[in-house]
């Protein structure tokens, strides 16, 4: 089963999955709206903060658009991104919704989330199977969003990568499965960080596709043991960095 948000990771993580699974159950959620993010976020970095987030969202990523770096990276991986499924289930929210999980139409041998909201306990305990996560960053120094583009920015490029882990109640805590540290090209940038990042953790799925389905997977260390929450740079960090150290 996919737990996911209809976009571009999803396409992949169904074609990639599709190779070695026969039927995927794909439950789709709706994106949370600009609004109840910027709610949420104030209460965690302040108004101010929120407000310079916003901004950045809403403008910076228009001009950093790298379609044919994107297409380059798809085409080295053999995938095509596109959309070519239809999902089982559309929800509005996985934590509220009434659907008794433990059907047998949504029996599962392993789940696969790809960005939905933070999911609860009461809605984690209706599966007893591996849930397992594509985190585009290394954990737990950078849990959250954009964690590689927070490792440049932090002058720590040895942890720009990407962890799969099994997933919790808390964002990006849970159980390691395994990271890989990657070098970024001089035509990549914030939009195409996360992507690079993806198709990385793409692979390490594959590696551990076996012992997935055998639920046998094993635990690995951390490689680093500090930890911290990020969120979208504001537009106040994102230019300063660009023009003290040209970070794209």
């Amino acid at each position: 089963m996919i737990l996911a948000r209809a976009g571009l990771t999803t396409n992949l993580l169904v074609e990639t999955l599709r190779k070695h699974f026969g039927e995927l159950v794909i439950v789709l959620e709706v994106p949370e709206s600009a609004r109840e993010i910027f709610k949420r976020r104030r209460k965690h970095v302040g108004l101010f903060s929120a407000l310079g987030q916003a901004v950045f969202v809403l403008t910076v990523p228009k001009f950093l658009r790298r379609k044919n770096r994107i297409a380059e990276l798809l085409e080295l991986a053999g995938l095509s991104g596109s959309q070519n499924f239809s999902a089982s289930l559309d929800v509005i929210n996985l934590n509220n919704s009434t659907i008794d999980w433990t059907d047998s139409k949504y029996k599962a041998d392993v789940v696969f989330v790809n960005g939905t909201r933070l999911l609860s306990e009461n809605f984690l305990a209706n599966f007893s199977v591996p849930i397992v996560n594509i985190h585009t960053g290394i954990n737990p120094e950078y849990r959250g969003v954009h964690g590689g583009y927070w490792a440049l920015y932090s002058a720590k490029s040895q942890l720009f990568g990407t962890t799969l882990h099994l997933v919790d109640t808390g964002t990006d805590t849970g159980t390691i499965i395994d990271q890989k540290i990657l070098k970024i090209s001089d035509r990549d940038n914030y939009m195409t960080y996360p992507i690079l990042q993806y198709l990385a953790g793409l692979e390490m799925l594959e590696a551990q596709i076996s012992e997935i389905k055998l639920g046998k997977l094993r635990s690995k260390q951390a490689l680093s043991s500090e930890s911290k929450l990020w969120f979208h740079p504001t537009i106040f960090q994102y230019l300063a960095k660009r023009i003290s150290k040209g970070l794209k």
